[in-house]
C-alpha cells in the first residue's frame, strides 16, 4: 500500500502516464498535419532508405530536380533516434519517437527543476506544461521540431551542472547534450536555446575559470557535429529557401486567446480557423489554467523579484509579437522573416515554465508545512494534470497511414511504369474539400489522402518517384524558376521542362497533342507523356553562351529554342564561365561504375558523340559535383543555367561521369570523428581510471 501510495502521489505518474496513454491511442496511425505527410514521412523514408542501402544520402534525386539532402539541416540523419525507425517502421516509430521526446522534454525539465531545490510536485507541473503544452503536441507531426526542443532543458541542465562541477565528465556531457540538439534537426529552435543559454550565462557572475568550461563546451559541440552544418553552411551560400515567399511567423493580438483556451481561434485545418494557418503549430501556447494563473500571479505579484526567467520570459513573449507591436518600424521586414520571432515559442514556454517553479517554489513550500492546504495544493495540481492530460485528444486527429494503403501502392507503381524512371509533375487536381467547424477523423482521412494520392511535392520520393517540385526544401539559386514556371499555368509551351527530362504530366486535363500524348487516367488526374523530355545524359554539339541565368531562362521559356542541339552557357564581363572546379584526382578503370544511380549522387555512362561538343546531365547545378570524361577531371559547366555539362575535344565513345563529393562533408566528418575518438578516450581514460582505483 505504500508503494502504491507513493505512485500515485508522484508527479511522473500522471505525466508520463499520459503520455503513454496517447501513444496507445496513436499506436498504428499518424497525428494529423500536412507537414508530417508530405514532408517529414517522405524525408524520413529516404533516411531510412539510404540507410538500408548502405551509403549516407548527400544527395536527393528525387526532388526539384536533385537536391543536396544532408546538406539541408531537417534532414538530420546523423541524429541517433531516428535510426530506431529502422526497427519500428515509419507507422509506429513516428508517434512512438514524438511522444519519446515530449517524455524526454518532461524530464529534463524536472530533472533541472528539482536540481534547483524545487518542490516535487511544483517541479513536475512545471515539467509537464512545458511538455505538454499545446505547442508540443502540434510539434508531434514535425519530428525535428520536438526533437530539437526536447533538448532545450537538458541544455540548461547540463550547463547548471558545469557551472557547480567544472571538470571532464560535465564538460563531455554538456557537449553531447548541445550536439545532439544540433543533430536533432531544426536550427531556428537551437538557434533560440544557445541565444537563451548565452543570456542566462552572463546573467549569472562566473568566474573566469568557468567562463572556459562553459565556452569549451559549446565549442566542442559544434567540432562534434561538423558533419552535419559544415555542409549545410557550405551550402546555405548557393541556396534560397524558394517558393515560400513571406509568411507571418509572429504572433497576432488574436492569439494570445490560445492562453486561456487552445482551440480559442477554432480548431486548426478548418476554415473557420481564426489564426494564422502557417503558424498555427507556433501560435498556440496553452500551457493549461493553473500554470498559466502561477504566470500570471508572479508577474503581478510585486513582493517578488521577477528574476531571470520570468525577464526572459517577457521580452520573447514581446518579440513573437514584436513586428505587430511596432518593432517593424525599428528593423526591416527581412531581419523578422530570417529570426522568424514565432519560433521562439519553445524556448518562451521553458523560459515561463522556468519562471513559475524558481518563483513559486518558496511561497509554497510555505504553505505545505500547513497541514489545512496540503489537500488544496495537491487537488489544484492534480486538476493541472488532468488539464494538460486531455489536451491531446482536444487537438490532434488520428489517421491511417496513407503510404501503406494498398490502393496507393498499386497506383504508384502504375505512375513508375509510365515515368520510366523520367521526372514526373504533378499539381493538385482534386477538389478541396468543405470544412465545416470541427472536424471528424472520416474527413481528415480524405484531407489526407489527397497529398499522397494526388502525388504532390516531396511525397514522390516515398514511391521513388523523381520530380521537378519540392516543399519546404533548400534549393539550388535558380531552381526556383521552374516553379514559377509550371505555376504560371497550361499549356506548357515552353522547353524548359523539356531540358528538365519531364516524362509525365499528372494534370486536370491533356495537354498540345503535337508535344504531349494521352497516356490514360489516374483517379482525377489525366496522365501526359512528354515524348520530347531530355534524357538523363545526352550530347549537344553546338553551344550559345549568355551573360546571365535569366537570360537562358527568358529563351527557354519559349517554344522551339534548339535545346537539343545547343548547350546554353554562362560567360561573365570577365569571360569566365559560370562552373564548377574539376576535382584533383584521375579516375583509374574505365569499365562502368556498377555503383552508379542518382539516389547516392552518381552517375557513370559509356555514351557516344558525332565530334566536339557538351555531355549534358540533366541534374540540378551544386557545389560539391565533379565531372570526369575518360577518367580525366574536367570542370562542370552550368547548363541551361539549372543543370551540368562537361566539354568534350573529339568523337567517339567516352565514358562520363558525374559524382556528388562535397569537400565540406568530407571535412566535417574527418573532425567530427576526431573529436568522437578523442572524447572517448577521455571517457575511457577516465572510467577507466574511477574503475582501477575502485
Amino acid at each position: 500500500m505504500n508503494r502504491l501510495s507513493s505512485y500515485i502521489r508522484h508527479p511522473h505518474t500522471y505525466a508520463l502516464g499520459s503520455m503513454a496513454a496517447c501513444l496507445l491511442w496513436l499506436w498504428g496511425r499518424l497525428p494529423y498535419h500536412n507537414d508530417i505527410l508530405v514532408y517529414v514521412y517522405p524525408e524520413r523514408f529516404f533516411n531510412l532508405d539510404s540507410l538500408h542501402r548502405g551509403f549516407v544520402p548527400l544527395w536527393n534525386p528525387y526532388i526539384t530536380c536533385g537536391i543536396p539532402h544532408l546538406a539541408n539541416w531537417q534532414s538530420a540523419f546523423f541524429y541517433p533516434p531516428y535510426w530506431l525507425m529502422n526497427l519500428t517502421g515509419l507507422t509506429q516509430g513516428l508517434p512512438l519517437l514524438a511522444l519519446s521526446h515530449a517524455a524526454w522534454a518532461y524530464l529534463g525539465f524536472f530533472y533541472w527543476a528539482r536540481s534547483r531545490h524545487t518542490h516535487l510536485w511544483l517541479a513536475g507541473l512545471g515539467a509537464f506544461a512545458f511538455a505538454g503544452s499545446a505547442h508540443f503536441i502540434r510539434c508531434w507531426t514535425n519530428l525535428p521540431f520536438i526533437a530539437a526542443a526536447s533538448w532545450i532543458p537538458w541544455v540548461f541542465w547540463a550547463f547548471q551542472k558545469l557551472i557547480e562541477k567544472p571538470g571532464w565528465k560535465t564538460f563531455l556531457t554538456a557537449s553531447l547534450i548541445m550536439g545532439l540538439q544540433l543533430l536533432a534537426g531544426y536550427p531556428i529552435f537551437v538557434f533560440y536555446t544557445w541565444m537563451a543559454l548565452g543570456l542566462w550565462l552572463l546573467s549569472g557572475s562566473l568566474p573566469p575559470r568557468t567562463w572556459y568550461w562553459t565556452g569549451g563546451a559549446i565549442g566542442f559541440s559544434l567540432v562534434l557535429t561538423q558533419l552535419q552544418w559544415l555542409p549545410f553552411l557550405d551550402f546555405l551560400g548557393y541556396a534560397l529557401h524558394g517558393g515560400w515567399g513571406t509568411f507571418p511567423y509572429y504572433l497576432h493580438m488574436n492569439e494570445f486567446f490560445t492562453f486561456l483556451d487552445p482551440l480559442s481561434l477554432g480548431p486548426p485545418e478548418t476554415q473557420n480557423y481564426s489564426g494564422d494557418a502557417s503558424n498555427s503549430i507556433f501560435g498556440n501556447l496553452y500551457i493549461g489554467i493553473v500554470p498559466f494563473a502561477f504566470w500570471v500571479g508572479a508577474l503581478a505579484w510585486k513582493r517578488y523579484k521577477r528574476g531571470f526567467w520570468g525577464l526572459l520570459s517577457v521580452v520573447l513573449l514581446a518579440w513573437m509579437a514584436g513586428y505587430g507591436w511596432g518593432l517593424g518600424r525599428l528593423f526591416p521586414q527581412k531581419f523578422f522573416d530570417l529570426l522568424e520571432p514565432s519560433k521562439a515559442a519553445a524556448v518562451f514556454l521553458f523560459a515561463s515554465c522556468a519562471f513559475i517553479v524558481s518563483f513559486w517554489n518558496e511561497p509554497l513550500l510555505l504553505l505545505w508545512k500547513k497541514k489545512r492546504w496540503k489537500p488544496w495544493m495537491f487537488l489544484a495540481a492534480v486538476l493541472g494534470f488532468v488539464d494538460l492530460a486531455v489536451l491531446p485528444y482536444r487537438l490532434t486527429y488520428r489517421i491511417p497511414d496513407p503510404y501503406q494503403d494498398p490502393q496507393f501502392q498499386k497506383k504508384a507503381s502504375s505512375i513508375q511504369a509510365f515515368a520510366d524512371g523520367a521526372r514526373i509533375l504533378s499539381l493538385r487536381t482534386s477538389p478541396p474539400l468543405v470544412q465545416g467547424v470541427r472536424l471528424d477523423e472520416g474527413l481528415v482521412r480524405k484531407m489526407s489522402e489527397l497529398y499522397v494520392d494526388d502525388f504532390l511535392p516531396n511525397t514522390q520520393q516515398a514511391w521513388g518517384l523523381r520530380s521537378c517540385d519540392a516543399y519546404l526544401s533548400l534549393k539550388t539559386t535558380g531552381t526556383n524558376d521552374i516553379q514559377r514556371y509550371f505555376e504560371h499555368g497550361f499549356p506548357y509551351s515552353g522547353d524548359l521542362l523539356d531540358v528538365a527530362g519531364v516524362r509525365l504530366f499528372l494534370l486536370p486535363q491533356t495537354l498540345s497533342p503535337s508535344k504531349y500524348h494521352f497516356a490514360g487516367k489516374s483517379g482525377a488526374q489525366i496522365l501526359n507523356l512528354n515524348s520530347e523530355a531530355s534524357e538523363e545524359l545526352r550530347f549537344a554539339p553546338d553551344r550559345v553562351v549568355y551573360p546571365d541565368r535569366p537570360s537562358i531562362l527568358n529563351i527557354l521559356s519559349q517554344p522551339r529554342s534548339g535545346w537539343r542541339q545547343k548547350v546554353y552557357l554562362e560567360k561573365n564581363e570577365e569571360g569566365v564561365f559560370t562552373q564548377l572546379p574539376p576535382a584533383q584526382r584521375i579516375l583509374t578503370g574505365l569499365s562502368v561504375d556498377a555503383f552508379d544511380h542518382p539516389r547516392v549522387g552518381r552517375l557513370s555512362r559509356r555514351i557516344s558523340s558525332s565530334g566536339p561538343g557538351y555531355f549534358v546531365f540533366n541534374e540540378s547545378y551544386a557545389p560539391g559535383w565533379r565531372a570526369w570524361v575518360d577518367g580525366r577531371p574536367r570542370p562542370a559547366l552550368r547548363a541551361y543555367g539549372l543543370f551540368m555539362s562537361v566539354e568534350i575535344a573529339d568523337s567517339g565513345l567516352h565514358r562520363v561521369d558525374f559524382r556528388y563529393e562535397p569537400v565540406s562533408f568530407r571535412l566535417g566528418l574527418f573532425m567530427s570523428l576526431l573529436a568522437l575518438g578523442w572524447a572517448g578516450g577521455l571517457l575511457f581514460r577516465i572510467y577507466g581510471a574511477g574503475s582501477r582505483s575502485a
